[in-house]
């Protein structure tokens, strides 16, 4: 058939919706590194996600500052008055100061660098480290240059302001040490492990010790030192000096409660303090004084008056990290959202919360303890049942189950052969939600008939034995089709059970299935997202597989609209595709701004919106699988072209033309 009609039908009906992906937080923005430009703005620059993005106004609203970055994942962040410089696991970018694109540089460095330091006295001159060897540029990053080598490599520099031969180091098992020849040898100080200086009196040093609790303070570059009083006895991870001189410091205690001294230690105040002991980094502008800011588990914070109060950045700042969503049916507005936590090089793990009003407040975070979360269901018929699949990291996981709407959970593995081991996949019958089905990594399927309070085995496996997808037949409970990988070089299988797992046989599997949908309507297709690329549609029950698309698209997570069926999402990559005729044919959506990996969507039906669980926090987009929410216009055409594609959908078929498909 023509593909034309089918072409034009997707433009009319595209542009009738003008909105784009809409922020929702979960309120998690951490921030893992930043720089503030030294240059008498307010230009501050944080890596978030391995992203990095630029606040012009101190930190009030944010836009993404990555072009040129696509791909590398930043790591940490460093900079002068002419150049800022990126650097991770794959090297390091660079850009001048008011330039628009990062470009790579780093000719000679290794991959994993772990440190970057830029000196404000020579621009051109910036060193780096990895975990063993400093490195050192003197032509803006273009080239370096090995410098050390050896086993006590600092992971955070510190460059002079006003020579760029002397360094200082900190390593958080060999304490504080400095070079004075460019890196070419190092000299330990003590055990001090943190250190802070002003850029108007450089050689006037604070330092804490990461193994005993206080401060220190040199007046001569570090050759000598000595104790500060006034502090309680605990360790001081963060120290930063204002931007009005060096006798006003910023001192945050591992327990994230602030102290600060105007008199160069002599004495301290206690000061306000919108995080506890979740802080990532605490710093203070180098050119506007009073001004601070600080990135915790929960958020980045901004403090224009020293810390004596605080205003949370949410204005463009990405959300928690999400890799799963659950759309509740039976509740209006509500959505469930579970985070790994993981941002550039640190790992955290906020959780599972809930909203109850469309993402505009969410709960606060349960189940903690966890790395991560592989899935996460809500009984489509009572919403104080939630389901999910927490990753074990060390940590007793399996499969944790909700009674009162996610607000408490507890373990329900009874009747699971290996209690410990890992559920790859998790399935609800839509038709009998009492009814579930779970895929255990090393031992097989089993079958929940009183809402996973216990389980049965329908099909052990022997031998090593991944789990991928598992689904439920929309309108029988008892067909299931289930897919796991075998062997260490992953062989794709695809079972399917018609009874319930008394029995199961192996039909076709069209590669290594990452997850599966059915449609709920009359055709009962069978769709399947492969990891290697593509969707692949089954009009007969698995026995035969079509590919549909979107071709050479790697398919984290499908969904459709239980309302209008023919409307499916996929997501893919950074990118979610739609299709609005049953599967057979994909386009794009717009991406997010900043563009984030896309884990999952969800489809609200009852709302008629569509959710996406980004790595930069839950997005949303009205109008896309629901006529009332279009605006008059949009109404208008949407109507001209359902009509347009009624017509030619009513034109006669070619016999055993899309036979698959009736």
């Amino acid at each position: 058939m023509s593909p034309y009609p089918v072409v034009l039908f997707f433009s009319l009906f595209c542009s009738a919706f003008a909105t784009d992906w809409v922020s929702l937080g979960p309120p998690f923005s951490g921030a893992d590194d930043h720089f503030s430009r030294p240059d008498g703005g307010l230009v501050i620059h944080v890596v978030m996600g391995e992203q990095v993005l630029r606040s012009d106004d101190g930190g009030q609203a944010w836009v993404a500052d990555s072009s040129g970055l696509e791909g590398f994942g930043v790591a940490y962040l460093g900079g002068n008055s002419s150049w800022l410089f990126a650097v991770g696991q794959e090297g390091l970018y660079r850009k001048a100061i008011n330039a628009s694109t990062w470009s790579p540089g780093g000719a000679g460095l290794p991959n994993d660098l772990v440190g970057v330091g830029a000196s404000l006295s020579a621009p051109q001159t910036v060193y780096v480290t990895t975990h063993r060897e400093v490195y050192r540029s003197t032509d803006g990053g273009l080239s370096f240059q090995l410098r050390y080598s050896g086993f006590e490599v600092p992971s955070r520099l510190l460059v002079h302001s006003q020579n760029p031969d002397l360094l200082f180091g900190s390593h958080r098992d060999y304490g504080l040490s400095r070079s004075s020849d460019g890196g070419a040898s190092w000299t330990s100080l003590a055990q001090y492990g943190v250190v802070a200086s002003s850029p108007s009196a450089p050689d006037i040093l604070y330092a804490s010790n990461h193994f005993n609790p206080g401060l220190s303070k040199s007046e001569d570059a570090g050759n000598t030192w000595q104790g500060l009083g006034g502090l309680p006895f605990l360790r001081f991870p963060f120290i930063a000096v204002d931007a009005s001189g060096p006798d006003t410091v910023y001192a945050v205690d591992e327990m994230g409660a602030t102290y600060k001294t105007m008199d160069g230690g002599a004495s301290w105040a206690l000061q306000g303090n919108p995080a506890t002991n979740s802080i990532l980094f605490f710093s203070a502008s180098a050119d506007v004084p009073g001004l601070l800011l600080l990135s915790s588990l929960f958020g980045v914070y901004r403090s224009a008056d020293g810390g004596a109060s605080w205003s949370k950045l949410d204005n463009g700042l990405p959300g928690m990290p999400t890799t799963r969503l659950a759309v509740d049916p039976s509740s209006s507005g509500t959505l469930h959202a579970a985070g790994t936590g993981q941002f550039g090089p640190f790992h955290t793990s906020p959780g599972i919360t809930f909203s109850n009003n469309l993402g505009a407040t969410w709960n606060a975070f349960v189940l903690r303890s966890f790395s991560g979360f592989d899935h996460l269901l809500v009984d489509p018929s009572n919403g104080n049942y939630v389901y999910t699949t927490p990753t074990s990291d060390g940590v007793q996981a399996n499969i944790y189950k909700s009674s009162d709407g996610g607000n408490t959970w507890q373990r329900s593995v009874e009747g699971l052969e290996l209690p410990g081991d890992e559920v790859g996949a998790l399935a609800i019958a839509p038709s009998q939600p009492n009814v579930l089905y779970a895929g255990q990594g090393s031992s097989g399927f089993y079958r929940s008939d009183n809402r996973a309070a216990t389980w049965t085995p329908t099909h052990l496996i022997a031998g090593f034995f991944r789990c991928k997808a598992l689904v439920v037949h929309p309108n029988t409970p008892d067909i299931v089709y289930g897919a796991y990988t075998t062997g260490f070089s992953g062989v794709d299988h695809l079972l399917k059970t018609t009874n319930g797992g008394a029995s199961w046989s192996e039909i076709t599997s069209p590669g290594p299935v990452t997850d599966m949908i059915i449609d709920p309507s009359g055709s009962g297709a069978v769709f399947a997202a492969l990891d290697n690329g593509g969707i692949y549609r089954s009009g007969n029950g698995g026995s035969t597989w079509t590919p549909v698309g979107p071709a050479g698209q790697k398919i984290h997570d499908l969904d459709l609209d239980l309302r209008l069926p023919q409307f499916l999402f996929a997501a893919a990559g950074d990118r979610v595709f739609s299709s609005m005729d049953g599967g057979f044919n994909w386009m794009a959506l717009p991406q997010t701004n900043p563009a984030f990996e896309v884990n999952q969507v969800a489809v609200d039906a009852v709302e008629g919106i569509v959710y996406i669980g980004t790595e930069g926090g839950v997005f949303v987009r009205y109008g896309i699988s629901a006529v009332p929410v279009l605006s008059s216009t949009g109404m208008i055409v949407f109507v001209l072209a359902l009509l347009f594609g009624g017509l030619w959908w009513q034109r006669p078929i070619a016999q055993g033309a899309n036979q698959e498909a009736r």
